[in-house]
């Protein structure tokens, strides 16, 4: 009986992982124009790397305070990186020694010294739906 169980578990991909909705408040755009992008990541060696997120959001700013609810992001521990994409070209520019000309910030409010902060500084936790605010830095 269990061996079949285990079975069909199997074939159906097995339980499903557990998700949950994360409410993100940015109250300090400097603009209302461009995009809000939110990189969330779920491993140490790949925050906050470009193109290595677990999942990307991005939406329009319509007002210099606002919050958006990503759907179904898995439970558990994560790190965000967001920036306001002013000029919506998809990157978040920078001068010539990396320093961003547009603003950004991290989960937990980390504000970087010399590099981008560690994983571990940025780590939240998502037992269940959550609300956070981060202050972007301009």
């Amino acid at each position: 009986m269990i061996a079949s169980v285990l079975m069909i578990l199997t074939l159906l991909g097995g339980p499903s992982e557990r998700t949950a909705d994360l409410t993100v408040t940015i109250p300090n755009l400097k603009t209302v124009k461009g995009e809000v992008v939110i990189a969330i990541y779920d491993q140490t060696e790949k925050f906050p790397k470009v193109g290595q997120t677990y999942r990307t959001v991005r939406f329009p700013v319509h007002s210099t305070s606002e919050t958006y609810t990503i759907k179904g992001v898995k439970a558990g521990e994560c790190a965000l990186a967001i920036y306001h994409d002013e000029n919506s070209d998809g990157e978040c520019n920078s001068n010539f020694l990396g320093i961003p000309r547009e603003g950004y910030g991290f989960s937990n409010n980390v504000k970087p010294v010399f590099s981008a902060p560690p994983y571990e500084a940025c780590v939240i936790r998502i037992p269940e739906n959550s609300s956070i605010s981060v202050k972007l830095i301009y």
